[in-house]
C-alpha cells in the first residue's frame, strides 16, 4: 500500500515545484547537475568531471559508396572528416560528451586516442543545450508532428505561446538560463514550428529573454 501511495505522489504534479511532477524533477537534477557516475573509462580517477560521459558506439557508413562515416547519438548523426580517416577494420569508438551542451562530442580509440571532434547537425549548432533539452523536444516533434528548421528555436517560440501555464513557464526559464547562460537574451530567428511543411524560413527575428516573456507577449524590443 505504501508503495502505491509513493508512486502516485511521485507522477502527480505539484504546484510547489511548478506543476512538474517529483520524478520529472528528480530526472531533471539528475541529468543538468552534479551526480555520482561510473568512473570513467579513459580517465579513470585522474579528473573530477561529474557532467562528463563516456561510452562505446558503434560506427557507420553511408550506403552509397561515399566514405562518410558518422555515428547515430541522441536521436541525430554525428560526423567529422577524422572518422572518414580511420581504418575500415574500425567499427567502435569511445566518445566523451558533457550532457550540458551536446553540440558536440569528442572521439577517441578504443585504446584512449584522441580521434577528433564530431558535431551535431547544422540545425542543433545553433543555441548551446542540454541532453536534457535534446530529449524534450524530441518527444515534442514525435508527439505533435512539429517540425522546425531550427529545433530548439521552433521548440522556444511553442513554449512562450503558452507561458502563462506555471509548468511552461517553468520550463522555459529552465531552456533560457541552459542556452544563455549570461542573460544577454536569445536573437530568434524562427517562426513557429509547422505541422504542415518540414521547415519553416526565418522570418521576423527577435531578441527575447525572461524579462520581456512575460509582459504582454513573447517578442521583446
Amino acid at each position: 500500500m505504501l508503495e502505491v501511495v509513493l508512486a502516485t505522489h511521485n507522477a502527480t504534479p505539484q504546484a510547489r515545484l511548478g506543476n512538474a511532477t517529483p520524478l520529472a524533477m528528480l530526472l531533471h537534477h539528475r541529468e543538468e547537475f552534479y551526480s555520482a557516475s561510473p568512473l570513467d573509462p579513459l580517465l579513470g580517477i585522474s579528473k573530477w568531471a561529474p557532467f562528463v560521459t563516456t561510452q562505446k558506439v558503434t560506427l557507420r557508413s553511408r550506403t552509397d559508396g561515399k566514405k562518410h562515416r558518422y555515428i547515430n547519438l541522441f536521436y541525430v548523426r554525428y560526423s567529422g572528416r577524422c572518422l572518414n580517416d580511420l581504418p575500415a577494420d574500425h567499427k567502435h569508438i569511445l566518445i566523451e560528451y558533457d550532457r550540458r551542451d551536446v553540440r558536440s562530442i569528442k572521439a577517441f580509440t578504443l585504446d584512449g586516442s584522441p580521434i577528433g571532434e564530431l558535431l551535431a547537425p547544422l540545425s542543433w549548432q545553433h543555441y548551446p543545450h542540454s541532453l536534457h533539452t535534446r530529449r524534450l523536444i524530441y518527444q515534442y516533434v514525435k508527439t505533435f508532428k512539429r517540425h522546425s528548421h531550427d529545433p530548439i528555436a521552433g521548440y522556444l517560440h511553442q513554449l512562450l505561446e503558452n507561458a502563462d501555464q506555471p509548468a511552461t513557464a517553468l520550463e522555459v526559464l529552465k531552456i533560457y538560463t541552459e542556452i544563455d547562460p549570461q542573460h544577454k537574451g536569445i536573437l530568434l530567428k524562427e517562426t513557429r514550428a509547422s505541422s504542415t511543411a518540414p521547415y519553416q524560413p526565418a522570418s521576423g527575428a527577435f531578441r527575447w529573454g525572461p524579462d520581456t516573456a512575460f509582459k504582454g507577449g513573447s517578442h521583446g524590443p
